[in-house]
């Protein structure tokens, strides 16, 4: 049965797709960069393909026939894990024409797997939206084989501000099956101790949550969002972790929750230590009802006892009256 062997391109996206971001620093002087990052899925019999591929991309003119664009780029040897594919490609090398300027272009890939060995597939080219033309609005951004970096400054994605932060998001954010890792490692750590047995309940318990909005200079001035909001007031926050509260640079303040998640095992942790607390002292008190129970009705035994003792004792010295004997009659 034949192998049937696809390339479901997700993204011809150039690394300029990220145009719309903002950042805080200049970007560095001198013509960007023309490499542009190719995305797409692997599969075999409609399975994702994983392993050792070699790959050969060219650039076309047309659909079909046509003519090339810019050198052949070969990559061989690289590892596919779940039939995915992500590599930066640059068809106008230093010393070449610019491969894109306005006319369309043809994305060709052939490939083989496993790499080093057997013939190459090649299959039917893609065409590349408009989108890599934008390749000026590059800046910083780095692209190292399946890598983009961006080590310039701060970055605002609907913002131009992104202020005292490293990334300034202004809207919602859609996370599917996202983890979010933080370095924990006890080798990485000193100074610790554990949490005051107690007290992480009590801190919570001293927050108070409240229903808001922002005012309309705040929607402006922040370009925060308007409606009804639930959360706290930095301020009252600020009482009980000093620690979550910051700055921006005109002097509002802002919440950032930190260690949440283990304040709340141990709030968990204080609530099973006082429910503890109380289901002994319950189970005391029972006892002692128990006691004190068993106690009287032993007395109760007792007294029933004695009554019974007075009753027997009564009966045996009650004495007994004989009736008087009648006269004789008179015999006259």
């Amino acid at each position: 049965m034949p192998t049937r062997r696809s390339l479901r391109t997700l993204c011809l996206a150039a690394l300029t797709a990220l145009a719309p971001l903002s950042a805080s620093a200049a970007p560095p002087a001198g013509p960007a960069t023309t490499v542009y990052r190719f995305q797409g899925e692997l599969s075999r019999n409609g399975q994702p393909l994983s392993g050792p591929c070699d790959f050969r991309f060219s650039l076309w003119s047309a659909p079909v026939g046509g003519a090339q664009i810019g050198p052949t780029i070969n990559v061989n040897n690289l590892n596919i894990i779940g039939g995915w594919v992500s590599r930066g490609l640059d068809f106008s090398p230093p010393g070449n024409a610019v491969a894109f300027d306005g006319t369309e272009r043809f994305l060709q890939i052939a490939f083989r797997s496993p790499a080093g060995s057997g013939p190459f597939t090649t299959l039917s080219r893609q065409e590349i939206k408009p989108v890599p033309y934008a390749v000026r609005a590059l800046g910083p951004w780095v692209s190292s084989d399946s890598v983009l970096s961006y080590t310039g400054g701060a970055v605002g994605i609907g913002s131009t501000d992104p202020d005292t932060f490293t990334l300034d998001v202004n809207g919602e954010i859609r996370c599917v099956d996202v983890t979010v890792t933080a370095p924990s490692d006890s080798r990485l750590k000193k100074d610790i101790h554990p949490i005051a047995p107690g007290s992480s309940l009590q801190s919570l318990l001293a927050l108070h949550g409240v229903t808001f909005e922002y005012t309309d200079d705040a929607v402006k001035s922040h370009h925060l969002h308007s409606g009804p909001r639930t959360g706290f007031i930095a301020q009252d926050v600020e009482q009980v972790f000093p620690r979550w509260v910051g700055f921006d640079k005109d002097g509002y303040r802002y919440i950032s929750e930190q260690g949440t998640t283990a304040l709340m095992v141990e709030a968990l942790r204080d609530l099973r230590a006082e429910k503890d607390k109380q289901l002994a002292e319950k189970d005391k008190q029972l006892a002692n009802l128990a006691s004190a129970n068993d106690d009287l009705r032993k007395r109760l035994a007792a007294l029933e006892a004695a009554v019974a003792q007075l009753a027997d004792a009564g009966k045996a010295s009650t004495p007994t009256v004989k009736p008087a004997a009648e006269p004789a009659p008179d015999r006259k």
